[in-house]
């Protein structure tokens, strides 16, 4: 008996694509969620940064205390998280 052939998805457990809960009713509806998909993860992805800055910043300038820049930074870092699981849209 030859072995079974796994797929990607099957060995890492994890689907290659997110579609969304509504049916498809064509391609323009899927290029529009991809569109839409990657929009979120450009925002998510600059709003990241934007929290590593603030971060990395936080002994090089002197406009704030580093604990209050460190805290800052990390509150936007959550907030980039929170629009890449899509919980808050931009």
């Amino acid at each position: 008996m030859a072995p079974k052939e796994l797929t990607f998805t099957q060995v890492f457990q994890v689907p290659i694509l997110h579609l969304p809960p509504i049916l498809l009713s064509s391609a323009s509806d899927l290029d529009s969620y991809i569109s839409r998909e990657m929009d979120q993860n450009k925002s998510a992805f600059v709003i990241g940064i934007v929290g590593a800055v603030i971060t990395l910043s936080a002994y090089s300038q002197t406009y704030m205390s580093p604990t209050q820049c460190i805290t800052v930074g990390l509150v936007v870092l959550v907030f980039g998280l929170l629009v890449r699981e899509g919980i808050l849209p931009v």
